[in-house]
């Protein structure tokens, strides 16, 4: 102990006391006025921050340790920031808000952004198919879509271009962590952020959520394929974002998610997805928007357990136990889904795409055995299909085919009826759009002895199936008719 500190009884600092300040700014404004003794400008090496006092929770002990970009000396500047002052408070919000593209909610002049930044919006995708897109560093976006008949076979196509060129190596994403304000994104701040290889965000809308949760062997798949791709040997980093849209589905889905050990997000349609923000370094930030999606209550935590599980039996080559797993897990998603599906009747489609194979194939060879996987596709469709009614709900679009008579007119999906509405020049006032469960439309041509025609664009001709009276009644009972049956295409 040297002699000062024995007679005071406490030993000098070699330290400066921290510089009062009420914002962050101010804390740059002061960097940027006290350059090196050469001219050179100070660099961030490393900012920390901790508690100013125990007895005052709001001060804020920021230090910065930075280094002359021309000469190379370091330098240590201390603040104590009052994290409570209007100042800060103002200067954090404006800045939140023009990063966020959002109007400032006060008359003050909103925060500019510094000189060598450049921010770029991440929006949210508006595909009605399938899609993977790449907006670089290593950060990739994908979105189910609207739904479709074949979820499960779009999916796995997307997840092929999921290779090695979606990502850069050199340039991993770099993630804000959430505890940070956005204004700590600028340099010379050097702000807490997590460095992933692999970044990927899915979007789900209401309408994928409608097709993917619809039975549980499809749902099934879907959480298998996002389990391994955050279990890989090169592991993804995943973040599942629902429409602000999605209903009751949404929450059951976040919450098999979350069991699962992915995190759920909530998307404000007013924000981007994310904000990438560009450094003068050269390094992009990712900051992310939307908040977590609230889950209200604990998460079950079984299918990380079982697809664990599964991993092992795989590993292992034990077929009997990975057939167990998978029926377990199975039985498990059909409880979880039961209440669902008695409040939330599936939506129509929106695309038709295995409808419209099946449909192409009748067209080219009219064979019996593939009028027979057409009937067995129609009878085994969750969803419902279209008619078109009078405004007034009472009287249904019907169809006249030659050498049949009348006939039912009923479409696959929404954009083959939107164009037969162009084709037959109605305006949106005149009509009504109802969905109509397929057995429900069969034993109605049955009873009333109509003809059921299905009416689908392959292009921009529409093609017509149909089905005559007797061969609506069998499917009204869930039978596919036989070969024998009248059937054509018209």
């Amino acid at each position: 102990m040297s002699f000062l500190s024995r007679w005071f009884g406490k030993r000098p600092s070699a330290e400066p006391e921290p510089i009062p300040v009420t914002s962050i700014d101010q804390e740059y404004a002061y960097i940027r006025s006290h350059p090196c003794r050469c001219g050179g400008v100070w660099q961030s090496l490393e900012r920390s921050t901790k508690p100013g006092s125990e007895a005052a929770l709001h001060l804020k002990l920021e230090v910065h340790e930075m280094h002359c970009g021309k000469c190379g000396a370091r330098q240590t500047f201390r603040f104590l920031l009052d994290t409570s002052h209007p100042d800060y408070i103002r200067a954090l919000q404006e800045t939140e808000q023009e990063l966020l593209g959002e109007p400032p909610a006060t008359t003050a002049p909103p925060s500019t952004v510094p000189p060598g930044h450049r921010i770029e919006r991440i929006p949210v995708p508006e595909d009605m198919e399938p899609d993977l897109s790449s907006v670089g560093d290593s950060v990739c976006v994908a979105t189910l879509g609207h739904g479709s008949d074949k979820p499960v076979e779009e999916l796995e196509d997307m997840l092929r271009a999921l290779g090695p060129q979606a990502w850069d190596a050199q340039r991993p994403a770099r993630l804000l962590h959430p505890g940070e304000p956005f204004s700590r994104i600028f340099a010379p701040a050097n702000p807490h952020v997590r460095t992933v290889p692999r970044l990927l965000f899915w979007i789900f809308n209401t309408h994928s959520l409608s097709t993917w949760m619809a039975e549980p062997t499809r749902l099934q798949v879907l959480l298998r394929h996002l389990y391994r791709l955050e279990h890989a040997t090169e592991p993804v980093t995943q973040f599942v974002c629902f429409e602000h849209n999605c209903g009751p589905r949404a929450a059951v889905m976040a919450r098999l998610l979350a069991g699962l050990g992915l995190p759920v997000r909530a998307l404000d349609p007013r924000l981007p997805l994310c904000l990438k923000v560009h450094r003068p370094e050269g390094i992009a930030l990712i900051a992310l928007t939307n908040d977590p999606l609230p889950l209200n209550g604990d998460v079950d935590v079984f299918l990380a357990t079982v697809n664990a599980m599964r991993a092992e039996a795989e590993a292992q080559g034990d077929a009997s136990r990975l057939l167990e797993l998978e029926a377990r897990e199975r039985d498990y998603l059909a409880k979880v889904l039961q209440p669902l599906q008695a409040q939330v009747r599936p939506g129509p489609l929106l695309r038709a795409p295995r409808l419209h194979r099946l449909l192409k194939a009748v067209v080219a060879r009219r064979e019996p055995t593939d009028l027979q996987a057409l009937d067995e596709a129609l009878l085994g469709l969750a969803q419902p299909l279209l008619m078109l009614m009078r405004s007034d709900g009472k009287e249904v679009f019907s169809a006249k085919v030659p050498g049949v008579g009348t006939a039912l007119r009923v479409h696959t999906d929404m954009l083959s009826l939107q164009m037969a509405v162009k084709d037959l020049g109605l305006a949106e006032t005149d009509l009504r759009i109802v969905g109509v469960a397929v057995r429900e439309v069969f034993d109605w041509g049955g009873r009333e002895n109509l003809a059921v025609v299905l009416n689908v664009y392959l292009s921009r001709q529409a093609t017509e199936v149909f089905w005559l009276p007797d061969a609506a009644k069998r499917m009204a009972q869930g039978q596919p008719t036989s070969a024998a049956r009248l059937s054509g295409v018209h």
